[in-house]
């Protein structure tokens, strides 16, 4: 019927109630699961990697239990070590936590990868926009009106060299130092 007939030391640590109070109980009197998941009749050994059962003060913890069932003298027994597993089930979840962090950083560094070489790809056909810019400006007089177009190009052009060193820091890890302008 689920009575408890015999607990260590350590149940009864673990439980918070004195061994003759835990004797007078019922396996379920200990479980914070619903009925449904109480009991089970399994014969040979049983191993229930996660169950929540409940201390005397009231606190919910997760245990692991290995049992063993038979037949002693026409009487059915179940024996039972029962782990309070909080502090692995902690560790596991940290573990989780730091893998996760591992996988979001190596997305980053992808991502910096990524901009890394695009930024460099860039920063190639802007040299090769800008060069040609200057090439033409020197061509042209002072007063030639296509001379304030070439000049928007090759500031625009600049423009667009600085935000790609930008980029190349950010792929390098580098500290990105913002510079006021004057819009």
């Amino acid at each position: 019927d689920g009575r408890l007939l015999e607990v260590n030391p350590s149940a009864a640590a673990m439980y918070g109630y004195p061994r003759e109070e835990l004797l007078g109980m019922r396996n379920i009197d200990v479980s914070a699961e619903p009925d449904s998941t109480r009991s089970a009749t399994v014969t040979g050994r049983t191993f229930v990697p996660v169950r929540w059962h409940r201390k005397k003060d009231g606190t919910v913890f997760p245990v692991e239990i290995t049992a063993r069932h038979f037949n002693r003298q026409g009487r059915p027994v179940h024996i039972a070590a029962i782990r309070d597993i909080t502090d692995r089930l902690r560790a596991e979840e940290e573990q989780s936590r730091i893998e996760e962090q591992l996988r979001q950083s190596q997305r980053l560094e992808s991502v910096g990868r990524l901009a890394g070489g695009v930024a460099h790809d860039f920063n190639n056909l802007l040299t090769v926009i800008n060069g040609y810019a200057d090439m033409l400006r020197y061509d042209l007089d002072e007063d030639d009106p296509l001379r304030a177009g070439l000049d928007e190009i090759k500031r625009a052009g600049e423009r667009a060299a600085s935000l790609t060193q930008q980029l190349l820091a950010f792929s390098r890890k580098q500290m990105i130092e913002p510079k006021p302008i004057d819009l």
